[in-house]
């Protein structure tokens, strides 16, 4: 790089960046863009805001049981709307933030049992 800078100095270090890890052809990007499937995003932002609210709020313990029993309950419900759904509709996305709550309100309301729990097993 330092090579790079002393045989061309009127180039910034930001252009030699952006060359090296923009796109190559940006017209050819912006017109494939439109063709290409569009990936799909698992956890949104709005996802995150909530998580990170849920953790504030319960404390690095209850946050983690939180995530996971909004994992458990997603995933059974996920499941349930695969097998209804079958052969019907290839892709459907089923939205995490209404699991996420109902991850919190169980750990809020299990949560002398999960102390319970916790301190039987990991804390001797």
């Amino acid at each position: 790089m330092f090579g790079y800078y002393f045989l061309f100095p009127f180039v910034t270090i930001w252009d030699f960046f952006k060359e090296k890890l923009g796109p190559k052809n940006p017209q050819k990007n912006l017109e494939n863009l439109e063709d290409e499937e569009e990936i799909p995003f698992w956890v949104g932002p709005g996802d995150l805001f909530l998580a990170i609210i849920i953790g504030w709020t319960l404390g690095v313990l209850h946050g983690i049981v939180a995530f996971f029993f909004a994992y458990c309950v997603g995933s059974v419900i996920g499941v349930i709307v695969m097998m209804l759904a079958g052969k019907q509709k290839e892709r459907f996305e089923v939205p995490f933030g209404p699991f996420l709550g109902i991850g919190f309100f169980l750990a809020i309301l299990f949560h002398s049992q999960i102390n319970n729990f916790v301190n039987m097993y990991f804390f001797f």
